[in-house]
């Protein structure tokens, strides 16, 4: 077992990898899913809830808040949050959602992408379809997916003081959540690469000047009463139905289709292919916590040109192809093959310098006996079929050989002379 420590998740996940706390134990202490998801009376933590409300109008609005660990959602926290706009959608009047801030890591990634993926589906998909008005307020800071999930939304509200980073190149990642329909609607094509390569991050302020955000209001204990009263003003203008960035893009059920399909191609790679290994190499520094070793040059530019122009690996085009990581996979492999080979080498020379020191040892013993055996000893190659035959060889002949050659005027001295 991995006993590293797993700072970026929650302890009770921690504690039950390690034997401390029985899973049993770890969902006693889950907050059950009040009825009508309400808010829990005791204010005690909870992941989501939904508070229902109702103006002079008529108007029904639904508050969906969540709260998950560090910002990022598990797969069943996922479902957790689709099954509350289930219920939302389960409703009769219209409402809007206002949102807040395993052992294959592969598997559990490609699971995770694809229930987030639901999500944002429901805020792209079912919620318009029903001529539902969405609004995200962010209050906490917001990465990647964090921020696609946001910009999903019709209008996005944001407290002053948050940081935003939509790019996911940092993490290994390409990225999904339709952040490729999103980004570019509200940012257009140069804003939306900009933001997907400067990995940069940016104040809510510089978020609205390029259209990722509408609306900011001052962080403080005054935030939550801003964003309703916003909400209530969007919600009673008749002629506000859906964010002006959805005229920019397709949003047919064919286009979040053909969308998803082309952001999970690329999250495939992410996760399987040879490139893979910038995603997992991340995410466990991430999740332990692991200390760079040094400040990337897109933060640190006084070093760019401290020896030539320099780049972080996260800015290169080569960043994105699996071809060089696949060459690169293969020079790893021959390294190592080189070494093991140097390695396998070196123990045989270290044997027949042990082979000849003992037969050093045993010659100045005066054994002959010893000397002779030793001298026959030798460490065979692998491979390489050791010769036995007698030194110079065609120099002798077997015994029975005639002494003289085969033409010669004299007598074989083996034949014997018949006196008559």
């Amino acid at each position: 077992m991995d006993k590293a420590l797993n700072p970026k998740l929650p302890a009770t996940y921690g504690l039950t990898q390690f034997g401390i706390l029985h899973a049993e134990e770890t969902r006693q202490l889950h907050t059950p899913v009040l009825s009508q998801w309400a808010r829990a009376s005791l204010r005690t933590f909870q992941e989501v809830w939904i508070d229902f409300t109702v103006d002079g109008n008529a108007n029904r609005t639904a508050y969906l808040y969540f709260n998950f660990y560090n910002g990022a959602m598990s797969s069943e926290q996922c479902s957790l949050l689709i099954n509350a706009m289930s219920h939302i959608l389960e409703q009769d009047t219209p409402h809007n959602p206002l949102r807040t801030a395993s052992d294959d890591s592969a598997g559990e990634s490609w699971m995770n992408i694809n229930r987030i993926d639901d999500v944002v589906s429901i805020l792209l998909h079912e919620f318009p379809r029903r001529g539902i008005l969405t609004v995200a307020a962010v209050r906490g800071n917001a990465a990647a997916g964090g921020v696609a999930l946001a910009a999903a939304c019709d209008f996005v509200i944001a407290g002053s003081n948050v940081v935003l980073n939509p790019a996911y190149r940092a993490v290994g990642l390409s990225g999904s959540e339709y952040h490729t329909l999103s980004y570019y609607g509200r940012c257009g094509d140069t804003g939306a690469r900009h933001l997907l390569r400067s990995m940069t991050p940016m104040s809510p302020l510089q978020a609205q000047a390029i259209a990722l955000v509408e609306f900011v209001f001052p962080s403080g204990p005054d935030l939550e009463d801003n964003i309703r009263f916003h909400v209530a003003m969007l919600t009673s203008n008749p002629d506000v139905r859906r964010g002006y960035w959805k005229s920019n893009v397709d949003l047919s059920p064919a286009s979040l289709a053909r969308t998803r399909a082309q952001e999970l191609s690329e999250m495939s790679k992410d996760f399987w292919s040879a490139r893979s290994v910038r995603y997992h190499n991340r995410r466990h520094d991430f999740v332990r916590k692991v200390k760079s070793d040094q400040t990337p040059l897109r933060f640190a530019t006084h070093r760019r040109l401290l020896h030539g122009v320099q780049y972080d690996e996260e800015e290169l085009d080569s960043f994105d192809d699996v071809g060089y990581y696949e060459a690169l996979a293969r020079r790893r492999a021959a390294d190592a093959l080189r070494h093991e080979i140097r390695k396998e080498l070196g123990s045989l020379v270290a044997k027949r310098a042990e082979a000849t020191d003992v037969m050093a040892r045993a010659h100045r013993r005066g054994s002959v006996a010893l000397q002779s055996q030793q001298a026959t000893a030798h460490v065979a190659l692998p491979g390489i079929e050791r010769k036995t035959e007698t030194v110079f060889s065609c120099y002798y002949q077997p015994i029975d050989a005639p002494l003289t050659p085969p033409e010669s005027p004299f007598r074989d001295r083996r034949t014997p002379v018949l006196s008559t």
